[in-house]
């Protein structure tokens, strides 16, 4: 089912790159609602708010880590996901999302999705996660990489210390802060 034009660009780059279903396939809607919803209980302060919103702007007090890198943060996602085999969920087509167009989402390997979405035009935020909701890693629409859960945020903590060089901005929030303020994040 083609939800949205986002939806209808990415089904388009996994036909012309050939990247197979077992790879990267679409959920169908009830699981897709399914695996929406706990992502967002697990994830987000206020699960039950209506979906047509950036999720960024709504993550649990918890530690995470957010990166702004010098160039696109889409291929910087390898190096944090903690498996390149490992299946996990990408979510897309939050912010315009409603009852007419659902939230996508889609059953991938990293590489795959970071290949799919390297192909998709404009600049929408997405969301990984694992299907076991222990980590999230977000790409808000303003390019940056939010990481959250404990192997994600390790792995993006270590790539900017071992990558300076690729890193305009690095801010971390850790977990028990009592209130939402980012904490510039000065590298050794």
């Amino acid at each position: 089912m083609i939800v949205s034009w986002l939806s209808d660009e990415i089904a388009t780059a996994q036909h012309t790159l050939h990247v197979g279903e077992e790879a990267f396939h679409a959920v169908s809607p009830p699981d897709a609602d399914h695996f929406v919803q706990a992502v967002k209980h697990q994830f987000l302060k206020y699960p039950e708010r209506p979906s047509k919103f950036w999720w960024d702007q709504d993550l649990r007090e918890q530690a995470c880590c957010a990166v702004q890198f010098n160039g696109p943060g889409l291929q910087q996602l390898a190096h944090v996901a903690p498996s390149a085999g490992e299946v996990v969920l990408l979510i897309t087509n939050t912010e315009v999302a409603g009852e007419s167009e659902p939230i996508a989402v889609y059953e991938a390997t990293v590489p795959a999705a970071q290949k799919i979405l390297s192909e998709v035009h404009g600049h929408h935020e997405y969301y990984l996660a694992s299907k076991l909701l222990t980590w999230l890693l977000c790409e808000t629409h303003h390019g940056q990489i939010i990481a959250m859960g404990t192997p994600v945020v390790d792995r993006l903590q270590g790539y900017v210390r071992q990558h300076p060089d690729l890193v305009r901005e690095a801010y971390v929030l850790p977990a028990g802060s009592l209130e939402r303020a980012w904490s510039r994040w000065v590298l050794p």
